[in-house]
Order: structure tokens, then sequence, then C-alpha cells
């Protein structure tokens, strides 16, 4: 029963109003690891990180934002993709494809893969929510939480959730330092 292997992930709603900019700039969600590594230390990363999740974004209205770098999440940035990461976040990355999705459509990949959201000219809003489920392991190391998702540690949050997912929800909650 593959319920009994799983654990929440990220939940995050990325809204941007109209007549505002976006741009998080090309990154990696590499969270607290070496940014600037060798190959071997960036290979060793992607090899360990995120191998174990399926991450999300389903459009709630007409969402163009997401960009990715198709493959960059088996192998070494190329010197162009470095200086998009490390100096130029903003730069323009041969290769990069754009995802659109219509209201309700959803994107499944890789958050090692080299990816930006930025919100293209002309458009009104963003309004898209993200989510990962992971493979929960009785010996996963515990996380350092991040502020942006502190709010799911507050004490109603639980009992607001369908029973079927408060078994994620426990796991995730298990692993937070806080």
């Amino acid at each position: 029963m593959l319920n009994t292997e799983l654990r929440l992930g990220w939940v995050a709603l990325f809204g941007v109003p109209a007549g505002r900019d976006y741009d998080t700039g090309w990154h990696r969600d590499f969270g607290h690891e070496e940014r600037d590594g060798s190959e071997a230390v960036e290979m060793e990363i992607l090899s360990r990180l995120r191998k174990n999740l399926v991450k999300w974004h389903m459009a709630l209205v007409y969402d163009a934002c997401l960009w990715l770098i198709p493959g960059s999440h088996r192998r070494f940035r190329t010197e162009r993709e470095r200086e998009a990461l490390i100096n130029d976040r903003l730069a323009d990355l041969p290769g990069a494809h754009q995802i659109v999705l219509h209201k309700g459509q959803t994107v499944f990949w890789n958050g090692n893969t080299i990816h930006r959201g930025s919100l293209p000219a002309g458009s009104t809003e963003r309004l898209t929510l993200m989510g990962a489920l992971v493979k929960h392991q009785e010996d996963d190391p515990m996380e350092e939480l991040e502020g942006r998702f502190r709010w799911r540690m507050a004490d109603n949050i639980r009992d607001r959730l369908p029973p079927a997912t408060q078994l994620f929800y426990d796991r995730w909650r298990g692993l937070q330092q806080v």
C-alpha cells in the first residue's frame, strides 16, 4: 500500500497579484547545500538530494511562469548555467523551456532541475499550488524548518486535514526542528 511509504513534503501557494513583478531567478531547490561546488560535489548532491520525492505545480489560473532546463537534474551545470545560478540569476539560458499551464493543469517534476519562476509581461496574475510527497523512511534525518512553511506547525492544521492525509502530515511534522 503506497500510503505507508509517504510523508508530506513542501506545500505552498504561489500568488502574485496583477501588476506586480515576479521573478525568482534561476536556481535548484538545494536548500542549504553547496551552490557553487566542483563537478564532483554537485553530482554528489544531485545523486542524493530529492531522489525520493515528486513535486508538482497545479495552476489555479492560467500560469506561464515556470521555466525549466530539461535534463539538468541529471547533470553538472554548464558554465553559462553556473553564471546564471551564481551571479546573474535573470540571464537568458539556452534550452530553457517555458511550462504553460491552464487552470487545473499540473506539472510533475524534480526540484533538482534548474528552474525559474517568472511572470511574463502582460500576465495578469499567478496563483499556483505547489506541493510534494516524499518517500518516508524511519531513519529520515531531522529537517530545518524554513520560515515560509512555519504556518504548517499551527495547532489547528492537522485536524483540518482529511483523515487519509494525517499520517503524511504526522511524519512530516515529526522531522521538523522547532
